[in-house]
């Protein structure tokens, strides 16, 4: 099974509940691990506690990431818009996260290209796509304790009455 691409992830104009993570979202890649990555790296050597830690590193790291990718492009500083996108897109799949990677390649693609108006269209679904990985690796791997970032999107978009 191959990863979802970011392309063909669903984009609904209200927020509805994803049924993977339970969480209520308008941008939904139906599920936003790599699952065969991470069978093969993490699973199959009976590495659940390195994929926690790795997660819980990236769960950290990737709302920090895209910060700084927001204020290079405020700042219209290609050079580490190519960098930062290019870090996240290694970080992501070392994660697992694929459609993040993914989008994250497509910014850093634009921004080597010096097209501004593809990374800006790019940044606002890249977000959505970190806080909806981040949630559900929280959610799914069982975290503890969740970051800051994360507490505040679970407790921002997680519903009463979802599913477990």
């Amino acid at each position: 099974m191959s990863p979802p691409d970011a392309a063909s992830a669903h984009v609904f104009p209200e927020p509805v509940v994803c049924p993977i993570t339970g969480l209520l979202t308008s941008f939904c890649a139906l599920d936003p691990f790599d699952r065969e990555y991470i069978r093969d790296n993490y699973t199959r050597f009976d590495c659940r506690e390195i994929l926690k830690e790795v997660l819980g590193i990236f769960c950290t790291a990737a709302p920090q990431k895209l910060a700084l990718l927001y204020d290079a492009f405020q700042n219209g500083d290609q050079e580490m818009l190519t960098g930062y996108a290019h870090g996240l897109k290694g970080e992501a799949g070392s994660a697992g996260a694929a459609v993040v990677r993914q989008l994250a390649a497509r910014i850093e693609s634009a921004a080597r290209a010096g097209d501004l108006a593809a990374v800006n269209s790019e940044l606002p679904h890249l977000k959505r796509e970190i806080d909806f990985f981040v949630a559900a690796a929280h959610r799914e791997f069982d975290l503890l304790p969740p970051c800051q970032h994360c507490t505040s999107v679970l407790s921002t978009e997680t519903l009463a009455s979802a599913p477990a």
